[in-house]
């Protein structure tokens, strides 16, 4: 069976996304940052060659609302949170990733989570089975923006704020219940956790 899965936030290395890939399913791979974009496909072309032409790849930010917004980063790490000034990247050094980096800026397009699914119902023709997302701490602005339009069966949040984890399982309580939370592995905040949630059975799917 074809399901459609969406990894947001995928990095260069979307493991998640390639193992539902791997599977023959159809994964949407969403992903801001000019230069990882460019890695994320070379590494989904090299690690699941036969199931490529199920991938789709789009080079957007998932923001609370479609707009414009700043992004910061650098040549090798990202931060997704797409919520700082031109003038803020400019004045400050951040920690990236346990890295200190000066970043550059510039102006990325963004969309809602709404808007996201709604196109991806459209033109799949399906109720999309799961969606992960990873934005390095922007996942309380995404979910605010989101109308529950469209809900996919289940939804992996990685938080990286610990009080974010009780806020979000009551944002999503009427909709989703809650499963199980993980650490991430692959992240080297200790803080960061992965909240597993499943559709409920009473719920609309659109």
């Amino acid at each position: 069976m074809n399901n459609v899965y969406v990894e947001i936030g995928t990095n260069y290395n979307p493991e998640w996304g390639v193992e539902k890939l791997t599977a023959g399913h159809t994964v949407y791979f969403i992903e801001p940052q000019p230069e990882a974009f460019s890695r994320m496909i070379d590494y989904v072309r090299a690690n699941c060659h036969r199931y490529f032409h199920k991938a789709r790849f789009v080079n957007v930010a998932v923001y609370s609302k479609s707009c414009l917004v700043d992004f910061e980063t650098d040549t090798q790490f990202t931060t997704n949170s797409a919520a700082v000034t031109i003038q803020e990247a400019m004045n400050t050094t951040n920690n990236i990733h346990g890295q200190r980096t000066m970043p550059c800026t510039y102006l990325v397009h963004a969309c809602s989570l709404s808007d996201l699914l709604c196109h991806i119902a459209n033109t799949t023709q399906k109720q999309v089975s799961g969606v992960l997302i990873d934005t390095e701490g922007s996942e309380m602005p995404i979910l605010q923006g989101w109308g529950f339009t469209n809900k996919p069966t289940e939804l992996i949040i990685e938080v990286h704020h610990p009080s974010n984890q009780t806020k979000i399982r009551y944002m999503l309580s009427e909709h989703y219940d809650y499963v199980k939370t993980e650490a991430n592995p692959q992240n080297i905040y200790v803080e960061s956790k992965h909240l597993y949630f499943k559709l409920k059975e009473n719920t609309d799917e659109r």
